[in-house]
């Protein structure tokens, strides 16, 4: 009997002839086994004293798989959802799911099975990484000796992936160094499943740049003005993404000097070199009238506490700085800029002789002064610190830029014996120095005798000569008033020679 069902008594077969048989007299044959065969087999005598139970099952193969997609489409970070169907089989089969493969944590599908059918369902993150990948499904169980394998090609839709390249570069969200004059391309590429709706877009600074409809985008003549942040757009049915790189342009050195003009003495000078420069200055010089100062090289300024005359000059500033191009060569660019600095002073008034000896009658009798100062000075000429002198039938009086000259006509009386004083004043100060007229005289004393050297065989002598009183003077030296000599020099040596005659 078969699960209860009697197939056969003795050799004769109740049931059905064509599926069963008796053989060797007690032996069942099954022909032709089927999965409805399985189940539970009893053979026994008629006393029931001896019986044996079979139990029997039928492998059979399962059908080869398929895979159906229960999503319309599939899109990137959303979740697939995957059926693997396959018909009968005994035992029930089992599934194995593989993406590009790798096999799949069982956690992601599960199995259902009943009479006809068995399937299984996956639940799968969709990652744009899984685009044209195969997505492999395994079926098993005891009746084969291989799974029964069925693939499926992911067709995944993701928003474009944009990126900026430069060259062989990738320059997506980073800064682009171009030099000012030179020339510059980018390329955008966006990477997109279905393609994207439209051209890209291209914005500087966020705002749009209609005018270029193309991937590429080129800057010819590149000026400064065209640093900023440049951004493509690319969208599709999905989304849209961007990708921006911030264009750096460098540029050569503009330099501007403040600080310079006119200024009084005593006053506080700074200098000030201001850059406009790309990248920033990693040199600067000094100079005052083409003469380098000691400066440090990060110097952009100079500062005089209290400047002088001497301060006066063209004062150049000097800058360098380092511009970068992409295939790793440089060059040094060098600009610099002058001004003039002038110092404001008081009169200083010097006189070439503090004394001068004539006789009465003596004709032309002439004064110089040399005035230094800056804003230039109104000159006077004075007698006894009273007297304004003017030009007359006895004075002339002749100004040559810093040179001023008194001249006296002729010395008519003792009258004209006196000081005369040469007076300048400009908006700073007063100066002024006198020249003592007087007659002719004796010379005055010589003063300030110093020995200037002794050697073994020599003696010098040195000395400052007093007014000459209006006459060529002459010295006479003399020896422990022994030796006596004459000279007309500021200056004598005694030698063995004389010592010894």
């Amino acid at each position: 009997s078969k699960d209860g069902v009697i197939l056969s008594v003795n050799d004769e077969i109740n049931g059905d002839r064509k599926k069963y048989e008796i053989i060797n007299k007690y032996d069942l044959m099954v022909k032709t086994v089927a999965e409805q065969d399985s189940g539970k087999y009893l053979c026994q005598n008629f006393d029931q004293l001896v019986s044996m139970n079979i139990l029997l099952t039928i492998l059979t193969r399962p059908s080869k798989p398929d895979i159906q997609q229960a999503n319309k489409s599939l899109i990137e970070n959303h979740s697939g959802k995957f059926f693997c169907i396959t018909q009968g089989g005994n035992p029930p089969p089992t599934f194995t799911w593989l993406i590009n493969q790798i096999k799949i944590n069982e956690s992601f599908y599960n199995v259902r099975n009943d009479a006809r059918q068995s399937y299984s369902e996956l639940n799968l993150l969709m990652g744009k990484r899984f685009h044209n990948g195969l997505l492999t499904c395994h079926v098993e169980n005891q009746a084969l000796d291989k799974p029964l394998i069925t693939t499926y090609t992911l067709n995944i839709e993701y928003k474009p992936e944009v990126r900026l390249r430069h060259g062989q570069t990738i320059v997506s969200n980073s800064n682009l160094l171009v030099v000012e004059d030179d020339h510059m391309t980018l390329q955008c590429e966006a990477e997109s499943n279905p393609p994207i709706l439209k051209p890209v877009a291209w914005l500087k600074n966020s705002v749009s740049l209609p005018d270029i409809n193309s991937s590429s985008f080129t800057l010819s003549n590149i000026k400064r003005n065209d640093d900023g942040a440049y951004t493509c757009l690319a969208s599709n049915v999905i989304g849209h993404d961007q990708s921006s790189v911030h264009i750096r342009v460098q540029y050569s050195p503009m330099v501007h000097l403040n600080g310079s003009g006119l200024i009084n003495e005593n006053e506080k000078l700074t200098l000030t070199c201001h850059v406009d420069a790309y990248p920033s200055i990693d040199y600067y010089q000094w100079y005052k009238n083409h003469q380098k100062l000691n400066t440090s090289s990060l110097t952009s300024s100079i500062v005089i506490e209290k400047v002088s005359k001497e301060d006066s000059g063209i004062y150049i500033c000097m800058v360098k700085n380092t511009l970068k191009y992409s295939n790793g060569s440089s060059i040094e660019k060098y600009n610099k800029t002058q001004t003039r600095v002038t110092v404001n002073y008081a009169p200083k008034v010097r006189t070439f002789d503090s004394i001068v000896a004539v006789d009465l009658l003596t004709t032309n009798v002439k004064f110089q002064c040399e005035i230094d100062s800056y804003p230039e000075s109104i000159v006077t000429w004075r007698f006894n610190n009273n007297n304004v002198i003017f030009n007359s039938n006895k004075y002339s009086i002749v100004q040559n830029k810093s040179l001023s000259y008194l001249t006296i006509q002729q010395i008519e009386s003792n009258t004209d014996y006196g000081l005369y004083s040469c007076n300048a004043t400009n908006k700073l100060g007063y100066n002024s120095a006198t020249i003592q007229l007087r007659s002719k005289a004796v010379p005055e004393s010589p003063t300030d005798l110093n020995v200037t050297n002794v050697h073994y065989s020599a003696i010098s002598l040195k000395w400052k000569p007093g007014f000459d009183g209006g006459w060529p003077q002459s010295f006479w030296i003399s020896l422990d008033n022994s030796i006596w000599k004459e000279t007309n020099q500021t200056f004598y040596t005694f030698t063995s020679e004389l010592l010894l005659s």
